[in-house]
């Protein structure tokens, strides 16, 4: 108990230093320099109240808490990836918002790259769920990871467009999205299983 104590304070404390300097971070990158002590307070309440949950809960459970989470690290890692190149090389050739219009592209680029990095986390943790399967750095695992990854901002962008052209808020869009992830992951699920099953006879019929 009290190794795990130790664990989860220092987590919660690497926590701390990571969100608030991130928030801190982007303060400064959209030259809101103002705001950078108000975010990074609240990267600290949000890391204290996040992270003292996930230790108390791990003091709890141990090892146990990772397998019933089944966080795929790497879907997120990735996901993290290629939301900061994606969003951080739109926004440097067409700015995504006004505060950019007048910046340089490269200085465009730090700041979509600073927003895909959360985007793009999201999205790895909806892929993640939707996948039912751990990604692995392989040709077939990537192609596969891609096709959910680019259909996920698809599912994301049309619940947007939906909800710019009704007038709906964004709590609309939200539990919108949560029954379309589940049919989602049922469809890939279903088609994962009939790949499977025409992969295993080919197998017994080589």
């Amino acid at each position: 108990m009290t190794r795990r104590a130790v664990q989860a304070i220092t987590l919660t404390v690497l926590a701390v230093f990571v969100v608030g300097g991130f928030l801190g971070l982007r303060a400064v990158v959209w030259r809101q320099s103002y705001q950078v002590v108000a975010m990074i307070q609240s990267g600290i309440i949000i890391s204290v109240i996040v992270g003292g949950a996930v230790g108390v809960a791990y003091m709890l459970m141990g090892s146990l808490l990772w397998r019933v989470l089944g966080i795929d690290w790497m879907s997120l890692q990735f996901g993290a990836i290629l939301g900061a190149l994606i969003y951080g090389g739109y926004n440097a050739i067409s700015p995504l918002s006004p505060f950019s219009i007048g910046e340089e592209p490269s200085w465009r680029a730090l700041q979509g790259g600073i927003d895909g990095l959360v985007i793009g986390l999201v999205v790895g943790a909806l892929v993640m769920i939707v996948s039912g399967r751990r990604l692995h750095l392989n040709r077939g695992d990537l192609t596969r990871y891609l096709i959910l990854y680019v259909t996920v901002i698809l599912l994301a962008w049309l619940i947007l467009l939906v909800e710019s052209v009704i007038h709906l808020p964004s709590t609309v869009g939200v539990i919108i999205a949560v029954p379309l992830v589940l049919v989602l992951r049922i469809v890939v699920s279903w088609m994962d299983r009939r790949v499977d099953s025409q992969h295993y006879g080919y197998d017994e019929s080589g």
